[in-house]
């Protein structure tokens, strides 16, 4: 009789999962690191302001940049980037797995006011964080 008082207990209780089975927590803007985090298959339009991006909307591939917006898309080992603004910048790009990663840095080009810009990676990549954009002025090249 007890044995059956402890199997109707165990299985009308609410279940309880250990923290390294629930699902992660998803990571708060205070972890995230400056900047805009691209995912695979994602595509991002954003102004930028004080050198870091702003009013961040996602759409389409199709969809053509805001004439002082920058188009950002990231497919596979591809970033494809449409500088709608009459400025041209340089930036900082960091491969990485989540927006609160470090990540590592790579060397990506000036985007030119007006252009579409392609930079390729062998692989597909998990992520890229773009951040720290100035005017390129005369300095403009792949960094």
């Amino acid at each position: 009789m007890r044995l059956i008082v402890l199997a109707l207990a165990l299985v009308a209780a609410p279940t309880v999962l250990s923290p390294a089975l629930a699902e992660p927590a998803a990571e708060s803007a205070k972890d995230a690191r400056p900047g805009l985090f691209v995912k695979q298959g994602e595509t991002w339009f954003f102004k930028i302001k004080d050198g870091q991006p702003v009013d961040q909307r996602q759409g389409s591939e199709d969809d053509k940049p805001g004439s002082d917006e920058i188009r950002v898309s990231l497919d596979g080992g591809n970033m494809i980037v449409l500088n709608g603004s009459p400025v041209a910048y340089n930036y900082q790009a960091f491969i990485a797995k989540k927006p609160s990663d470090k990540g590592n840095r790579t060397s990506v080009c000036t985007l030119l006011p007006g252009v579409t810009a392609f930079e390729n990676w062998p692989g597909k990549l998990p992520g890229i964080r773009l951040t720290n954009f100035t005017e390129a002025g005369e300095s403009m090249g792949c960094f």
